[in-house]
């Protein structure tokens, strides 16, 4: 798959569901000012990919968040289930803790088959962290912050699943597709 191919694939999934449907509150904002940087890594080699992970985590730190204000990194290549790439993830928040940054940035997972550890494959509260690309998410602290504390983990979590299970799997699909 071509890397403008996933892009396009990326920013779609993204302005339909993340921020059409205000899954993630923190992600209008950098969205719609084009402050994401898109980093799409044709590699399977896993060594390979923490590599530029962690150039990419100095990079971030560097920038100014008028510059990138987060990062995607997006894997199409990438051949592991949705356990194996949460493992991934955990060496990459090790990485961040080694480099002594875990005050400045985080790494969200994203995944085609993301699935939270107290739920059944198909609960569509998985939906909130699908992709159509296994994905790293770096994330500013700082962005968070700026958001204020209303906007709480937990709280954006359970509207999210109220939200989610009254649209259903299959309204989810239509919204998706645009179709309504």
């Amino acid at each position: 798959m071509e890397r403008s191919q996933v892009i396009i694939d990326t920013k779609v999934w993204l302005q339909r569901f993340v921020v059409g449907l205000n899954i993630c509150p923190f992600a209008k904002r950098p969205f719609e000012e084009e402050r994401i940087k898109y980093v799409v890594i044709h590699e399977s080699d896993l060594m390979v990919i923490l590599s530029r992970i962690e150039k990419e985590l100095v990079a971030l730190e560097l920038a100014t968040i008028e510059e990138a204000e987060t990062t995607l990194i997006v894997l199409p290549d990438v051949d592991l289930d949705f356990e194996g790439f949460n493992d991934f993830n955990g060496i990459i928040n090790d990485l961040i803790s080694y480099m002594a940054i875990e005050s400045v940035l985080q790494a969200i997972v994203f995944h085609p088959d993301f699935r939270f550890e107290d739920a059944t494959h198909g609960d569509i509260a998985n939906s909130t962290n699908r992709s159509p690309y296994p994905m790293i998410h770096l994330l500013r602290q700082e962005s968070i912050a700026s958001l204020g504390s209303d906007l709480d983990g937990q709280k954006i979590a359970e509207r999210n699943l109220r939200f989610l299970t009254t649209l259903g799997v299959e309204g989810l699909k239509r919204r998706l597709n645009n179709e309504v």
